[in-house]
């Protein structure tokens, strides 16, 4: 885009017969094409910035690494490409030598009839024609009003919240259809999977990890449980509350599939039934961190590792299935100074695809379980629990979405609003342009909602950089809208679509030719950040050109008598920018 901005300024100043100076001609260029890519490359590169708030860090990866990628290739384009396109000009193509002298009378018959190309003249002949019809105008206008409250409120009330990453194929993928038989069609009915809710026990509820000293965003995991120093699995009142517990939980359809519980104070009944003892003595508690009891959970692992693993148990010192290493200390007698936890699993009614549930649903079932694990602990604090579930994670990746999204939108329009205000020193024209972007992301959201999207990881993200996205065009017809020596609307909007039309056409057509090639990839995330690329760019276009430029022509600012200022200027900015524009 920034390329095609500065080429098209070069070739527009080449062709003024008023300037014979060809070094004269490329500043004008460059002086135009860099304040306006210098505004694009801020809204952009601060939208993509805004990302890097995120706690996740995939999200604030692909927002930093973007956000750098935007001011390198400013960088580039206004200082490594004009310098090879100078050296092109000198010395190959050699045209700034070739400046013919022309007569007043050329000069004055190439201002009124400027040569232009068929981009441009259709802007200036065709668009523009309609655009002098006020009906015209703003019937266009209120249409695009209307569209905005319609998708917006669409999009509010059918965007659904999830943590989800993105899906790695389509549900059309073969892998994806073997993926869904195989745990499906093919699998017994006790066999197919469901999804497990864990309450673990003897572990710090408040704290039940030690993190001192790694990096949260580093490859080791942390392995230092925090011990909770009141539990004592041993006791038989601590049994007796988590087996109460486990018989409470599993009577609560709403929550549990079918009563369905894996309760070690069970597989501990019948481990003693066993060995011809009775758990209703009270009197041999202690045998639960046994050699004995430690053997018998392995017996049981084995034959429950076609339905997924351990499901219940008790862990000694991280030991549940190799108990050779505690032969000593359980012939020794110092069991009792192991660290032990617990834990007991249930199989729950939350469905497999977490994209199943909105935000709202799944914090609903989050608050109901803890509800059941705040009872229990209120009344047993010597067996306090504490719940796990993978949905768990997704919820709170959902929540953190929610919260950064709405900061990263929230910054990325005060940057952009901030942005195009200095950048015109016109409250007018910076209003126009914010409703503009407004527009594009009310057709995003509404396009979200058509193609059945979540606001995910990759929808937070698009939502975010939207607005940078969407900018770029409208901020060019801005920046030639502003800088317009004409006086009225229709003559400054004219000359905006006449000089930066074929700019922004050309731009897009780039843009969404290499977006495009995302849509046909295998991998989800490509196709939809493809189509997303694809769209915003169709939307910007569309809305830079029909709705932007509808409302400079009736409601943009008016150039005064003195022909220095416009309507809704700000006159210490505008200062400022007179002195930047001259100095430069």
């Amino acid at each position: 885009d920034d390329i095609f901005v500065f080429m098209d300024a070069y070739t527009q100043s080449m062709r003024d017969l008023y300037i014979e100076d060809g070094e004269e001609k490329f500043l004008k260029a460059y002086a135009r094409s860099s304040q306006a890519m210098l505004v694009t490359s801020c809204t952009s590169g601060m939208a993509f910035f805004a990302t890097a708030i995120s706690p996740i860090p995939a999200v604030a990866a692909f927002g930093t690494t973007m956000g750098f990628m935007v001011f390198c290739d400013f960088f580039l384009v206004i200082t490594w490409f004009p310098a090879g396109v100078l050296i092109w000009e000198t010395w190959f193509k050699n045209c700034t030598s070739q400046v013919k002298e022309v007569t007043a009378e050329e000069m004055l018959a190439a201002a009124m009839n400027p040569k232009l190309g068929k981009v441009e003249t259709w802007f200036d002949k065709e668009f523009m024609k309609y655009q002098e019809k006020e009906s015209f105008g703003k019937s266009l206008i209120g249409f695009f009003l209307v569209l905005i409250v319609v998708c917006l409120g669409v999009a509010a009330s059918s965007l659904k919240v999830t943590g989800d990453l993105p899906a790695n194929f389509s549900d059309e993928h073969p892998f994806t259809k073997f993926r869904s038989l195989s745990t499906s069609a093919f699998e017994s009915s006790g066999g197919i999977p469901k999804r497990e809710i864990n309450i673990f026990f003897g572990i710090d509820a408040k704290d039940p990890v030690n993190r001192d000293g790694l990096d949260p965003q580093g490859d080791t995991l942390a392995n230092f449980a925090n011990w909770d120093p009141d539990h004592d699995i041993t006791s038989h009142a601590v049994q007796a509350s988590i087996a109460d517990l486990c018989t409470t939980v599993a009577a609560d359809s709403e929550l549990v599939y079918n009563n369905e519980v894996y309760c070690f104070v069970d597989d501990f009944k019948a481990y003693l039934t066993a060995i011809g003892k009775s758990w209703a003595d009270e009197t041999h508690g202690e045998l639960i961190v046994s050699k004995g009891f430690m053997d018998y959970q392995r017996l049981l692992f084995v034959q429950r590792y076609a339905e997924g693993g351990h499901k219940s148990g008790v862990v000694v010192d991280g030991h549940t299935l190799n108990t050779t290493t505690l032969n000593a200390e359980f012939s020794s007698g110092n069991a009792g100074n192991l660290n032990v936890f617990s834990y007991i699993t249930f199989n729950s009614t939350l469905p497999l695809k977490t994209n199943e549930l909105t935000l709202s649903e799944m914090s609903d079932v989050f608050d109901k379980w803890q509800a059941h694990i705040d009872t229990h602990n209120a009344a047993f604090p010597a067996a306090k629990g504490i719940q796990f579930c993978l949905v768990w994670y997704f919820l709170r990746a959902g929540e953190a979405i929610v919260s950064t999204t709405l900061v990263g939108v929230a910054i990325s329009l005060l940057f952009a609003a901030v942005v195009l205000i200095v950048a015109n020193a016109n409250y007018i024209i910076a209003s126009l342009a914010l409703l503009t972007i407004l527009a594009v992301i009310s057709c995003v959201t509404m396009m979200m909602v058509i193609l059945g999207w979540n606001i995910d990881f990759l929808g937070s993200v698009c939502l975010i950089v939207v607005i940078g996205l969407s900018v770029d065009y409208t901020v060019h017809l801005c920046h030639s809208y502003t800088h317009s020596v004409e006086e009225s609307q229709f003559s400054r909007t004219k000359q905006a679509a006449r000089e930066m039309g074929v700019s922004i056409v050309s731009g897009a057509v780039t843009s969404f030719g290499a977006s495009v090639f995302l849509l046909p990839t295998a991998l989800t995330f490509f196709q939809q950040f493809g189509t997303f690329m694809c769209a915003t760019i169709v939307f910007s276009l569309i809305m830079s050109i029909f709705f932007f430029l509808s409302l400079t022509t009736h409601y943009g600012p008016e150039r005064r008598a003195d022909g220095n200022t416009s309507s809704g200027d700000i006159m210490f900015l505008k200062k400022k920018n007179i002195k930047v524009a001259t100095s430069s």
